[in-house]
């Protein structure tokens, strides 16, 4: 998945490269977490886990990745429910990060009341794979892999190894 996500990014088809990067991040927070009520919060701690490290220095918070990765996933907006109802901001995207600070800039302009928050792509992609890295090499250095996330990732490589025989 971290191959097509480069891919897909550096061929410059960026939505469809930050759509696969929220799919990772439900991948490994469902392994890390399982299935959690309210079914965000597993999306929402492996995200403050491996992406929100204070050496990114991000604007945005788990809530905003939240409410986008539902907006842009269900609707391909940045309008979802959460966004909506103020439980989330907009998330505003540079794909080249030399145009991060016109962004920036932008937004402080438009005054939209905070509604709004920059994300610079490709730091953003840079954090997922980066937290992905780290995340797979703790699975694999664990000495005791709990039974539970075993038993999830399980169920990963036999969907995987059902949908190989498909193709």
């Amino acid at each position: 998945m971290i191959k097509s996500i480069n891919l897909l990014y550096s061929n410059s088809h960026y939505y469809p490269s930050v759509m696969l990067q929220y799919v990772l991040i439900d991948t490994c927070g469902w392994l890390k977490h399982g299935k959690t009520s309210p079914n965000n919060a597993a999306f929402k701690q492996w995200v403050k886990d491996y992406v929100l490290l204070d050496s990114y220095s991000f604007l945005f918070n788990e809530d905003d990745l939240w409410s986008h990765r539902c907006g842009l996933l269900h609707m391909f907006s940045s309008h979802s429910r959460d966004f909506v109802s103020g439980r989330g901001r907009s998330v505003a995207y540079s794909f080249k990060s030399k145009g991060y600070p016109n962004l920036v800039e932008f937004l402080q302009k438009k005054d939209l009341q905070g509604r709004a928050v920059p994300m610079d792509a490709e730091k953003f992609k840079d954090a997922v794979v980066a937290g992905s890295n780290t995340f797979l090499l703790e699975l694999s250095s664990s000495s005791s892999v709990d039974e539970n996330i075993q038993d999830r990732m399980n169920k990963l490589e036999q969907f995987m190894l059902r949908s190989l025989k498909n193709v």
